[in-house]
């Protein structure tokens, strides 16, 4: 399952029905908006995270949420994937 989780606390689940389940590194651009890096969860967590890796040059806000499943500050929006399947 790809959740995402944005700055100001909402939380959705991405459809991947066109895609086959399958999250495209083109629609995880546009999601987080700008080039992806994975981020690896706290250690009693189970997945990663996908973020803008320039989120805090660009001036992002701080992610929450998804800082608390990293343990780290991370900034912009966060996709959660919980299954490696779903992002090749």
């Amino acid at each position: 399952m790809a959740v995402l989780y944005a700055v100001d606390g909402k939380i959705e689940t991405i459809s991947l029905v066109e895609t086959a389940g399958i999250l495209t590194l083109k629609q995880a651009w546009a999601i987080v908006g700008g080039y992806v890096e994975a981020i690896s969860l706290a250690p009693d967590a189970y997945g990663f995270l996908l973020v803008d890796d320039e989120g805090r040059l660009k001036g992002l806000p701080i992610n929450p949420y998804a800082s608390a499943l990293s343990g780290q500050p991370l900034f912009g929006p966060a996709i959660l994937i919980t299954n490696e399947d779903e992002f090749p």
